[in-house]
């Protein structure tokens, strides 16, 4: 019977790989609940990540499992737009971030210029990222992400110029290059690189970029990223 549901839940996933892309790479490497799967939807939990997935495109089906299973202190991802006036309805939302889901192609490591480097981050540097990283300045997430070995910095002769890391859900992000060093292209090698580690693990490279960050959705578009047609919505 679990074989049987796993191909339910790939099913209907897979009909939109590019927009479930979250969701499917939950299911095959995150420790995750699968709170519900037909051919009209699929619901799960990402422990790690501490929050709901959604997608379905019947409203009263995704009204009763919104009824039924979100928490307060927990978060959504919802793949339809049209779910989002239901979570209000039943969920205070205090945040919200509506973005494209962007997969990476296969990758080579791309040789680095000999005054840079990319190594781990140390949990001394969690106040630098948040200062710096324009997105999230909740520094115990921040060193929840360095203390799993997923944040990584790139360094100019031994000086901090930008870092990458893996969010907590799974995707790609917390990309920032410091003021001083952009425009050298340091993004497209710290983008290399976090794929070429993803794809060690035999992940599919993917991150969430927000609608309206035109500078991301175009570096992506620049190292040959493919982003979904519509766009998944955060409400936490």
């Amino acid at each position: 019977p679990i074989l049987m549901m796993e191909q339910i839940v790939l099913d209907y996933l897979l009909r939109n790989e590019q927009l479930h892309i979250d969701m499917l790479e939950t299911i095959r490497h995150e420790p995750c609940q699968l709170i519900y799967a037909s051919d009209q939807g699929v619901m799960l939990f990402n422990e790690t990540g501490r929050i709901y997935m959604l997608s379905t495109d019947d409203l009263d089906l995704g009204e009763a499992l919104i009824k039924q299973h979100l928490k307060a202190g927990t978060g959504i991802v919802i793949h339809q737009s049209a779910l989002e006036p239901v979570v209000r309805n039943y969920f205070k939302v205090s945040e919200r971030l509506e973005c494209y889901q962007e997969i990476f192609p296969k990758a080579e490591l791309m040789s680095l210029p000999g005054q840079l480097e990319i190594r781990p981050m140390v949990l001394e540097d969690a106040k630098i990222i948040c200062n710096y990283y324009s997105h999230h300045s909740d520094l115990e997430y921040i060193e929840e992400i360095i203390s799993g070995g997923w944040m990584f910095g790139l360094y100019e002769n031994n000086t901090l110029a930008g870092f990458i890391g893996r969010h907590t859900d799974g995707s790609m992000g917390l990309l920032e290059i410091l003021p001083k060093y952009q425009r050298k292209h340091y993004a497209t090698y710290l983008l290399n690189f976090m794929c070429v580690q993803y794809q060690k693990r035999g992940w599919t490279a993917y991150s969430q970029v927000e609608i309206q960050n035109e500078v991301s959705v175009r570096l992506h578009n620049k190292v040959g990223a493919v982003k979904s047609d519509s766009a998944i919505i955060w409400l936490m």
